[in-house]
């Protein structure tokens, strides 16, 4: 058996193993811990190194992180994943890399089913609320996404872009200026008593409902 496809054949079986176990506990953690291992295998499939390069690979990154010496918590920066980070909270967050294909995660053919599509959903939202102070979102300059944010417009570019768009769908969602606008408003409420414009007040009036907080908001009329 070549090398490739022991690769194909140890990731399949190894995606079996557990899709059997998930059916049997059928526990929360166990389906975000097969839902790594998924990714971790397509990711392993779009190397397309053979299994013994590829786990060398993997050993030399492992390596590397234990060899840095973090013992000092002043000045420090730790690396993680989204799923590591659940129910921890930093000063500062910074979220690399939202771009189109990545977060969330595309599939060769550049679909994903429904239900993998909401689980980076949530894995994105969770990302953004391990900040206490500060969140810093890195991504590609998207002139879609600039219009949009102005215009404080949160839909989804899978629905309404036909062409190309680089930037993360989730960031379109976010409706990143009216939220930033609302969460100064909220702050500022006696100071200014102007309305929040945007096209879309959707996430600003649930927002407002759940932190039982008073602030006028205007819907913008959308510019095709």
């Amino acid at each position: 058996m070549s090398k490739l496809k022991r690769r194909d054949s140890c990731a399949q079986n190894f995606s079996l193993r557990y899709s059997h176990i998930e059916k049997s506990l059928g526990s929360e953690l166990l389906e975000n811990k097969i839902k790594a291992c998924q990714s971790f295998i397509r990711f392993a499939r779009s190397t397309g190194l053979p299994v013994d390069d590829f786990l060398h690979e993997i050993e030399t990154l492992a390596q590397k992180g234990t060899e840095k010496n973090l013992s000092s918590k002043h000045d420090s920066l730790l690396i993680t994943s989204i799923h590591r980070a659940k129910g921890l909270e930093w000063p500062l967050v910074i979220l690399p890399g939202l771009e189109e294909g990545i977060i969330p995660f595309r599939q060769d053919k550049g679909e994903l089913e429904a239900e993998d599509i909401e689980d980076e959903r949530r894995l994105f939202y969770v990302g953004m609320t391990r900040a206490r102070e500060e969140l810093c979102l890195t991504y590609p300059h998207d002139p879609r996404l600039e219009r949009r944010k102005k215009a404080g417009d949160s839909r989804s570019p899978v629905d309404t872009e036909k062409g190309k768009y680089l930037a993360s769908c989730f960031l379109y969602e976010t409706n990143l200026n009216f939220s930033d606008c609302l969460g100064e408003r909220i702050i500022l409420s006696e100071q200014n008593k102007d309305a929040v414009k945007a096209v879309d007040l959707t996430i600003g009036k649930r927002y407002l409902k759940a932190v039982q907080a008073s602030v006028p908001l205007k819907r913008r009329k959308n510019k095709k």
